[in-house]
């Protein structure tokens, strides 16, 4: 591994992106900075869980967004947890040698601390370098933002909303996926929370947890999977977004974050 002293949108986009999620479910104001890029992050008034987290769409394993998103000098974004998966695997293990280093300056308006972060600069122009035969190759440990396309935590007019939609005007991966209006829990299990958690351990090891809401919305989602696995193939859902309404009017109404309110 060696130090990183570049510091383009390019290479540290993955990691903004990873921030812009957790900024925007974020219980204080924060900033991010890397080099001399930086992102700064406030609170909503709200976090959704909108029905639309629970529609299926099924990955068809195309490769399109492997092959149109990542692209020569993009940068991969790994944390501590992710290297020592990587180390567990001796073939992957060789990722390690190409590997930078990267600073991240953390600061809220109370205190500022510096954690630090892995890149690995992709080298092929046409498409991700860990893209073999129409698969990715270091799944179980990819980059989060990596496996976050649908996902998204939307901060609009001051709320937060946490949903599964096509990113933008245009389904911007290129590929057909089908989001269907059913609910697949089983694929919301092992798909969406699973890599929902996975956020919330790279929010652990950037020291962001205490920060945001995730691990409460994690908790929560994981307290209704009886109910939602009952509710398989349909689209009432809606009983748990109002669920979640009415317990972070819990937990924004006790005495340490008595400054939110509630629309």
């Amino acid at each position: 591994m060696r130090v990183s002293t570049q510091f383009s949108r390019n290479r540290v986009g993955s990691i903004f992106k990873t921030m812009k999620h957790l900024g925007n479910i974020s219980k204080v104001p924060f900033s991010v900075l890397i080099g001399d890029i930086e992102a700064n992050f406030c609170p909503s008034d709200e976090i959704i869980i909108s029905d639309i987290l629970f529609r299926s769409a099924k990955c068809k394993q195309c490769g399109k967004c492997c092959e149109k998103i990542i692209g020569k000098g993009s940068g991969l974004f790994f944390t501590e947890n992710d290297i020592k998966i990587i180390q567990e695997d001796e073939k992957k293990g060789m990722l390690l040698e190409e590997l930078e280093t990267i600073s991240i300056k953390i600061s809220t308006t109370s205190s500022s601390f510096a954690v630090s972060g892995y890149v690995y600069c992709n080298k092929s122009k046409d498409h991700c370098d860990f893209f073999e035969n129409k698969l990715c190759s270091i799944h179980s440990m990819k980059p989060v933002n990596c496996a976050l396309p649908m996902l998204e935590f939307d901060k609009l007019k001051n709320k937060t909303y946490i949903r599964k939609r096509p990113c933008g005007r245009a389904w911007r991966m290129g590929c057909d996926i089908d989001f269907d209006t059913a609910f697949d829990f089983l694929e919301f299990r092992d798909w969406d929370f699973y890599w929902m958690k996975r956020l919330l351990r790279e929010a652990e090891d950037l020291q962001l947890a205490s920060l945001t809401w995730l691990p409460e919305i994690v908790t929560f989602l994981d307290s209704q999977m009886v109910k939602l696995e009952k509710m398989d193939g349909s689209r009432e859902v809606s009983e748990i977004s109002i669920l979640w309404k009415k317990r972070f009017q819990e937990l924004t109404g006790n005495d340490e974050l008595s400054n939110y309110r509630i629309f």
